[in-house]
């Protein structure tokens, strides 16, 4: 259901069409239809997705503050982008945008 949400919001493309690399969760949230009070809710998205490999992510720190995530594609992420040729038969296959995470 995660990843669901994540390609419906078009965070895949966000993160590659972004000139920033890798994107940080602020800038990823505010170039998706988000409100910017759900950034928590998107990091919390992503967590289980990064862990799938989706995504990779980097903490940064800025000038003495937290270290904010930021986020990249990876080789199995890139194959969610749309209009890429698998991305109608990605997009509606219920059974592919189910991630199973072994324990």
């Amino acid at each position: 259901m995660a990843l669901k949400c994540i390609v419906d919001l078009g965070v895949p493309d966000a993160i590659s069409k972004s000139p920033e690399q890798p994107v940080s969760l602020s800038n990823l949230a505010a170039a998706i239809p988000l409100h910017p009070s759900k950034n928590d809710a998107l990091r919390r998205l992503m967590r289980p997705l990064t862990h799938a490999g989706f995504f990779t992510t980097t903490a940064v720190l800025a000038g003495g503050e937290e270290a904010e995530d930021h986020y990249s594609l990876t080789t199995a992420g890139k194959l969610l982008l749309r209009g890429g040729p698998q991305s109608p038969f990605i997009e509606y296959n219920d059974e592919l945008l189910t991630v199973k995470i072994a324990l």
